[in-house]
């Protein structure tokens, strides 16, 4: 038997205020540049239009850890971290895509990190700071008129009461097993498409699925 999916996505209900900014914006790496920075330094990953595709990874043997491109509308972005034994030296940073239109893995150069020396004292203390940097935030803002979700991490808010048309063209196959979480909606919705079973819900013309939803 078949189990029923459930599909967890981000919601915000009420309309929340915007956070103070960082006082220390990341440097920006963009495409095709070659950008100095130490042990420690965090730099900003920003994609023009076409440049880059949502989820797609950027990686090179200096930095922390491998970044992932989100959307925050109207660009994509991704912070990565130099890693604390770094040695002096410039290095390449890739750019992975695995999306549909381009072929699986495809790699390509994105920029070049030209690491700074450090002594052994600045090493011990980009450690300890590394150790109290927070985890790589999830959340993707997209533009106000594209369908939500775009993806699992697509945060929109919405107000009390407000009516939302939840749209997805990928699992059309799976009319009626998806249902919606968490809890934030007026009713239990569950995604149904052109071919299902007769109901109340919309059926998306394309033959994806798509409901209607009410926000408490």
């Amino acid at each position: 038997m078949r189990t029923a999916a459930v599909v967890a996505l981000p919601l915000l209900l009420p309309l929340l205020a915007a956070g103070p900014a960082s006082a220390a914006e990341p440097a920006p790496l963009l495409l095709g540049s070659v950008r100095s920075a130490h042990p420690g330094d965090t730099l900003a990953v920003i994609a023009a239009s076409g440049q880059s595709l949502n989820g797609d990874t950027i990686t090179s043997p200096v930095l922390l850890k491998a970044g992932r491109m989100r959307m925050t509308a109207p660009r994509l972005t991704a912070a990565v971290t130099i890693a604390c034994d770094a040695r002096p030296g410039t290095y390449p940073v890739t750019l992975t895509s695995a999306g549909a239109s381009r072929p699986a893995e495809h790699v390509a150069p994105w920029a070049h990190i030209r690491v700074e020396p450090a002594d052994e004292a600045a090493r011990r203390a980009c450690r300890t700071e590394v150790k109290k940097m927070p985890p790589p935030d999830r959340e993707e803002h997209w533009a106000a008129h594209t369908t939500w979700p775009q993806s699992e991490w697509d945060v929109r808010s919405f107000r009390a009461g407000s009516r939302i048309t939840i749209t997805d063209t990928d699992d059309e196959g799976l009319d009626g097993d998806i249902a919606l979480s968490p809890s934030d909606f007026a009713d239990r919705p569950v995604l149904c498409g052109a071919r299902a079973v007769p109901t109340q819900r919309a059926a998306h013309p394309s033959g994806g699925s798509r409901t209607e939803v009410v926000a408490f």
